[in-house]
């Protein structure tokens, strides 16, 4: 029978757990729940594992394992020393920095974050984007949200506003993306002319990973809006800037392990499994 250990996560983790043993495997977990003391670590980095799973996104600081479910730390560094030489490791964009490292230690490292599952899980963010507005008072239908940005995320985002009934308007940096964006049923501009003057919006959307709304352009943004960060770090929301300006904005990070964990975590272990 093979053995996979799964380090950290949310709780999808917890569900692939389930996905793998429901398919004959046998599982070991750490960092998947509060108290585990970092000893079982070490130990179980030891034995010898088909696979060792690693959550998506393997880190979301550069320096440690994701663990929202464990009150302990486990540096990037200090897994890469645990492991033992030949360890097959699976994880979801895993740091070109941390891969080297690993790959260095003599281990095999594998990304399961496919195509497929950027494009699944960016439906599972879009559905867990309307939960948010609606767990904060913003009624998707005929609200006039704002999407930044036109990737993957975005594009799904937009989908679940227009199929919600909302008036969504998207701000982007490439032409074609705005007449995509309007061949869809929604308004489009310019990012650059966005950020220089918003204007009346009901909520905010942003995906882009990288600094847009500084506390500049968010003093001249609607102070009684809702505003949702998709991306990851360094965010395109000044949120330290944006609570002191009173605004509500809201850390919308991993909503598919939010939401839907159980629903991600099968598309996750479909494909992890395929690269045992």
């Amino acid at each position: 029978m093979k053995t996979i250990l799964l380090v950290g996560g949310d709780r999808r983790s917890l569900y692939l757990r389930a996905y793998f043993e429901r398919r004959g495997f046998s599982t070991y977990g750490f960092a998947l729940q509060k108290g585990e003391p970092p000893a079982l670590g070490a130990e179980l980095l030891q034995k010898p594992y088909a696979a060792v799973l690693l959550p998506l996104p393997v880190t979301r600081d550069g320096q440690t394992v994701c663990t929202p479910l464990w009150d302990g730390a486990l540096p990037l560094a200090e897994l890469c020393r645990r492991l033992p030489k030949g360890a097959r490791v699976l994880g979801g964009q895993v740091p070109k920095a941390f891969s080297e490292q690993l790959l260095a230690g003599g281990c095999t490292v594998l990304d399961y974050c496919t195509e497929a599952v950027v494009r699944e899980n960016a439906d599972l963010t879009a559905r867990g984007v309307l939960r948010v507005l609606q767990e904060n008072g913003c009624a998707p239908k005929g609200a006039r949200v704002v999407v930044t940005g036109f990737g993957r995320v975005a594009k799904a985002t937009l989908k679940a506003l227009l199929a919600a009934g909302a008036a969504p308007l998207v701000a982007a940096r490439r032409q074609e993306a705005l007449r995509e964006a309007e061949a869809q049923g929604a308004e489009a501009v310019l990012l650059s002319d966005f950020l220089k003057a918003p204007g009346r919006f009901d909520a905010l959307v942003n995906t882009v990973p990288a600094r847009l709304f500084s506390e500049r352009v968010l003093r001249h943004c609607p102070p009684d809006a809702l505003y949702l960060e998709t991306a990851s770090a360094p965010y395109g929301l000044d949120l330290a800037a944006a609570e002191r300006l009173g605004r509500r904005a809201v850390l919308a990070a991993s909503l598919p392990g939010r939401y839907f964990p159980q629903a991600a975590a099968e598309i996750l272990g479909a494909a992890a499994e395929s690269l045992l």
